[in-house]
Formats: structure tokens, sequence, C-alpha cells
């Protein structure tokens, strides 16, 4: 088969990949959309049990904390869950552009050379961890786990008056947010091989998700 009578196929596998990277991007915004109202809706239940019976704005703060105490560790296991499933997401959405980019190689070799549609072997330059400025759903993600952290520590290290203690919420969220990027990382490290040549790497230095 001459390699230009490809095109049509190749045209299709093309729509195939980015539609299922559409739709792998759509389920993470799902996934963060539930979870972040789960949370508001955790939030302002605390709150409204509460209320201390003077005015509107009165809250026993004390009392909140207690319920923290139970309601922050259920949803921070959420959070971890719905957090590993984003990995899992990201690294679906790295196979789609990487497949996507040796397409759009393909029909930038002279003459319709198969090239990289082919399989060629993969870089052995190890992949760098995704840059934390690119921000995306994972990264809000990891943002919201270490501030659930960071507030259940703080509840955890209160003392009586003190229902919130700062230095437990500082220093968990911080512990929240690096343990929660060395998973990023780990995960990053540990895919396929098709995620360490430079066919990926370059598509993520141009278009970052």
């Amino acid at each position: 088969v001459a390699p230009r009578d490809l095109e049509p196929f190749k045209l299709e596998e093309y729509r195939g990949w980015l539609d299922s990277m559409h739709r792998s991007e759509e389920i993470g915004e799902k996934r963060l959309q539930f979870f972040v109202t789960l949370v508001t809706a955790v939030v302002g239940g605390v709150l409204a049990l509460a209320k201390a019976k003077g005015g509107v704005l009165d809250i026993d703060m004390e009392l909140a904390s207690d319920l923290a105490r139970w309601a922050l560790p259920a949803l921070l296991i959420l959070g971890v869950l719905t957090f590993f499933r984003m990995l899992r997401r990201d690294s679906r959405t790295d196979f789609c552009k990487h497949e996507l980019k040796k397409i759009r190689r393909w029909f930038e070799e002279p003459g319709g050379k198969p090239g990289a549609a082919a399989g060629e072997p993969a870089r052995t330059r190890r992949r760098e961890p995704r840059p934390l400025h690119h921000g995306g759903l994972t990264a809000i993600m990891l943002a919201l786990n270490a501030v659930l952290f960071g507030a259940w520590c703080g509840v955890l290290s209160s003392v009586p008056g003190y229902p919130m203690n700062p230095g437990g919420l500082i220093l968990g969220t911080v512990a929240g947010w690096a343990a929660g990027r060395w998973c990023q990382w780990l995960s990053e490290r540990r895919r396929g091989p098709w995620a360490n040549d430079d066919l990926l790497q370059s598509d993520e230095k141009s278009n970052p998700l």
C-alpha cells in the first residue's frame, strides 16, 4: 500500500485519538466539579450544625471543630482517591497526545513515509515531571487535598479556646502538598516508554494541558 493511500485512515485515526483525549479531559472536569461541590456542601453543613442560638452569623467554633474532626478525614479520603484517578487521566491524556503527535509527524515526513507513525523506538531520555506552573485539573486537586489535610492537622492540634491551630494548618498544608507532588512525580516517572520520547516532551512545551 502506497503511503499516501493511508491518508484517509490516518485522518480517522487522528480524529479518534483527539476525541478520546477530549473525553478524558471532560471526565476530569466533572470529577473535580463533583468534589468541589461536595466539599462546599459538607463545609456548609458543618457550619449550619454548629450555628449558635444567637444571631445568624454566630457560630459555635468549638462544635464546628469537633464536627470537622470527622468530616475532614472523609473528604480527604475521597479527595485522595479522586487525585489518583486524575493521575490516571493524565497518563491517558499524555498517551493520546503522543499518538496525535506521531500522526502529525507522519504527514510532515517527505513523501508520506510512515516514520514515527509506524512505531519508531522511544527515546531513552527520562521524562521530566509536569511543571506546576502549567496548572491543570490535577494541580487544583492537589491543592485542595493539601488544604484539607492542613485543616485537619490544624483541628487535631487545636487547644481549648483555639479551634484551629495556625501552625498545624500551615505545616499540614505543606506536608500534604509535598506528598501529593511526590505521588504525581512518581506516577509520571513510572509511565510507559512512550512517555519518555521527544514527541511528547516537545508537544507538552508547546501545548500543555
